[in-house]
């Protein structure tokens, strides 16, 4: 299912004046003509033939800033230790659309995931890695300061957090967005979520816990819901490698 961008005489709304967390899965660009751009966050996984489509797309119309966050979202959702390009790609794509678009929280958060996750590549030295990983999180620190009371950046953020090196400093951070995703999954609006979304969710739950007890019964029923939540997709796969005990990662600076 492809996701679209609709122009049209919308209202654009904004998290950051809500009074509690939510989670929504239309997002939107306003532009300075005061129209917006509506964006459908994934109901189910990326593909190459996605990404190539929207490739062609780009190409007969360069000046499509909902194409170029398309792209973008399609490379930073296909990148893995064989394609780090992709996060190259998609930060390039993501630049062109912030510049357009500065004080939108979502495409901050996206950009921060693209340039952060740059830093998981072994390849590079530690210095630049580093380089990339703070930086990462100058956006998307950026991001829930724009909108702290959006669930979704809170999670982007966390998981990325769950990665970092001690040196970086994520620990309280990484706490606070985890209460928050973890206080939301026990209310009504979590239940209303496409089942992708909520395994998402209680994958990182599980991964959150194994920092602190890799024993925990808690751990592996999240993980058993995002394996069966997530069907066949990525967070599926990992949450059934992760209760066998055989998902190997780094972290921002290789550990």
């Amino acid at each position: 299912m492809k996701t679209a961008f609709v122009w049209g005489a919308l209202l654009c709304l904004s998290l950051a004046g809500t009074a509690s967390d939510q989670f929504e899965m239309t997002r939107t660009l306003t532009g300075k003509d005061g129209k917006c751009q509506s964006y459908e966050l994934d109901r189910t996984p990326r593909t190459d033939r996605m990404l190539n489509d929207h490739l062609a797309a780009l190409k007969k119309n360069p000046g499509d800033f909902s194409m170029q966050l398309q792209v973008a979202m399609d490379y930073l959702a296909l990148a893995d230790d064989h394609k780090w390009n992709y996060l190259e790609n998609a930060a390039g794509h993501l630049r062109k659309v912030l510049k357009a678009f500065p004080d939108n929280p979502f495409v901050s958060m996206q950009l921060g995931r693209a340039v952060g996750g740059r830093a998981l590549d072994t390849q590079p030295s530690t210095f630049q890695r580093l380089r990339w990983a703070r930086e990462g999180y100058k956006y998307m620190d950026r991001a829930v300061r724009l909108a702290p009371n959006d669930v979704f950046l809170r999670l982007l953020r966390a998981e990325a957090q769950l990665l970092s090196h001690p040196i970086l400093r994520r620990h309280k951070p990484l706490q606070q967005d985890a209460r928050r995703v973890r206080d939301f999954m026990t209310g009504d609006a979590f239940a209303g979520l496409p089942d992708m979304q909520k395994a998402r969710m209680h994958l990182f739950v599980g991964n959150f816990l194994q920092k602190s007890d890799s024993s925990s019964r808690e751990m592996f029923r999240h993980w058993e819901l995002a394996r069966v939540l997530g069907k066949d997709t990525p967070i599926a796969e990992e949450a059934s490698a992760r209760k066998m005990g055989r998902w190997q990662s780094v972290g921002y600076a290789g550990e």
